[in-house]
């Protein structure tokens, strides 16, 4: 274990003042420093990025067309750039692309003016692609946020605490940093497909004699309880019978999309069908 110290960083805890006191012997690792804590070095930075690092432009290339295809297609993806036109008024500007599931499902271009540079160009447009992709309700069908861009400066800063141009622009992208993490997942489609989960006959098996058993519509509690009446009364889920609509819906990536949406416009977990507990 390496001593806080010896990472030129600054003891200001009791507990890490303690343990950094400690025998060789006695060290522990107490995350004292967690990472979105402490300044990162730009050597940390160029390994978390993946930087060159003696790679050719062309070897880096082909590194990232056999890395692409291994990202989970449920991950969110952000393509974004940022140039200069070369017309008269010489404007800058920039944009990305959201896709999720090999869809596009969202892009958005912007300008900045004449007086902009390059570089504010294409960290707007990767910190402005983060801060719609947390807006999105397919956002609790994604473990990990991509954001792919051809600016190897911007990549360093993004994340980090670097001093410099475009300074606000990257201090809120710690922000979203933040809100990704506290992000709300959607957590019932693998209940519903694994049928262990706030189901009455889950509770009646392993007796939770606390649990209610009954959605507020009067019926019990189902892995496939997304066709309740209250929830067809607020929003039609899709005009398919439930025996093709299931396996459509917790099978296949745009299903999973449409049922995303769906939960989230009906609040169906929360008002509709919300997980309740007795008093014992």
């Amino acid at each position: 274990m390496i001593k806080a110290k010896d990472q030129n960083r600054t003891v200001d805890t009791r507990l890490s003042s303690f343990i950094t006191a400690l025998p060789k012997a006695e060290y522990i690792n107490p995350l004292a420093f967690p990472s979105w804590e402490h300044k990162e070095s730009r050597a940390e930075a160029e390994i978390r990025v993946a930087g060159p690092m003696g790679r050719t432009k062309a070897q880096a290339a082909d590194d990232f067309k056999a890395f692409h295809p291994k990202i989970p297609r449920s991950d969110i993806q952000i393509f974004s750039d940022g140039s200069k036109s070369e017309s008269k008024d010489g404007a800058t500007g920039g944009g990305f692309v959201i896709t999720q599931f090999d869809i596009q499902v969202a892009q958005y271009s912007f300008s900045l003016g004449t007086n902009a540079e390059v570089f504010d160009a294409e960290a707007m447009a990767a910190v402005t692609g983060a801060a719609k992709a947390l807006a999105l309700p397919s956002i609790k069908l994604a473990t990990d946020l991509w954001i792919f861009l051809d600016n190897y400066e911007v990549a360093l800063r993004l994340g980090s605490h670097f001093n410099g141009s475009s300074q606000a622009v990257f201090e809120d992208f710690l922000k979203l940093k933040q809100a990704w993490a506290a992000r709300p997942r959607l957590s019932h489609i693998p209940p519903a497909r694994s049928q262990h989960g706030d189901f009455a006959a889950y509770h009646e098996r392993f007796n939770h004699t606390t649990a209610h058993t009954l959605c507020s519509c009067g019926k019990r509690k189902t892995p496939l309880h997304f066709f309740c009446k209250k929830g067809k009364a607020y929003k039609t889920l899709t005009k398919s019978p439930p025996s093709e609509a299931i396996p459509w819906l917790l099978g296949i990536p745009t299903g999973g999309l449409a049922l995303a949406k769906w939960l989230e416009s009906t609040k169906f977990y929360t008002d509709i069908c919300p997980q309740l507990v007795s008093a014992a």
